[in-house]
């Protein structure tokens, strides 16, 4: 092998190695996104539950089942 390829095979191992840093680090980014999205969505599921059980209290309420029917 010359020294002429050695060196492309240098420059491009060098081009795969920044290739492979930037996908790390898009990856990187995209696994905290999806921890804010599984965060958020657990949220919104507690607050629906939360609403869910005041509406189910509300309307076995004496007020509702009673004076307004």
């Amino acid at each position: 092998m010359s020294s002429d390829q050695i060196d492309k095979l240098y420059f491009m191992i060098k081009a795969l190695e920044k290739k492979i840093d930037k996908q790390n680090k898009l990856i990187q980014e995209l696994k905290e996104e999806n921890k804010l999205i599984i965060e958020n969505t657990s949220k919104m599921g507690t607050h629906i539950d939360f609403i869910n059980s005041a509406y189910d209290k509300l309307s076995k309420s004496y007020l509702f089942r009673n004076i307004l029917p």
